[in-house]
């Protein structure tokens, strides 16, 4: 059931997404809300109750298959996919700030802001909880994949891919 799946992958990015993307939760709850309201009625609350119990040993599934960055990156994706709101407010630097046009292309596409708030959290994450000569090397990594980063202008499908090979450097 669809209703589901979208639900739970709201619910997952107001709560299990929540320390990686930041998403604004009043805005997921209230999303939230307006789907069940419209699924009961339509399903009954006994059915739904039901299914999403049995998403819920799914989405325990999926994460432990493809790690959770990759999840709620797909879980944004598809609720994306829905014409909704992900409650991402926009990727982790000030739009107003862009300087390349690699920024410009993160700053005019909701995709991208996603994995680019995963991608400052991660390297966040690390970067806090390592040494002083290791924060220095993460430092320096992050740098140079800035540099290849900004190479890709204006090209999603290649700012995607840096992304997704920046996040893998990282274990997700």
């Amino acid at each position: 059931m669809r209703v589901v799946r979208l639900v739970g992958d709201i619910e997952a990015l107001k709560s299990v997404c929540y320390e990686l993307l930041e998403p604004d939760t009043s805005i997921l709850e209230k999303q939230i809300q307006e789907i069940l309201a419209t699924a009961e009625i339509r399903y009954g609350a006994e059915i739904l109750s039901l299914r999403a119990a049995n998403y819920s040993r799914i989405v325990v599934k999926e994460i432990s298959n493809q790690g959770m960055v990759h999840w709620c990156i797909s879980a944004a994706s598809r609720v994306q996919e829905e014409g909704l709101e992900t409650g991402i407010a926009g990727p982790s630097f000030d739009c107003s700030r862009a300087q390349v046009n690699a920024e410009y292309a993160i700053c005019s596409s909701q995709e991208l802001w996603t994995f680019d708030r995963a991608m400052a959290s991660l390297y966040f994450f690390y970067r806090r909880d390592a040494g002083t000569r290791l924060a220095n090397r993460f430092l320096e990594s992050q740098r140079a994949w800035l540099r290849e980063r900004n190479n890709c202008g204006f090209e999603k499908g290649c700012l995607r891919n840096i992304y997704m090979d920046r996040l893998a450097d990282f274990g997700h």
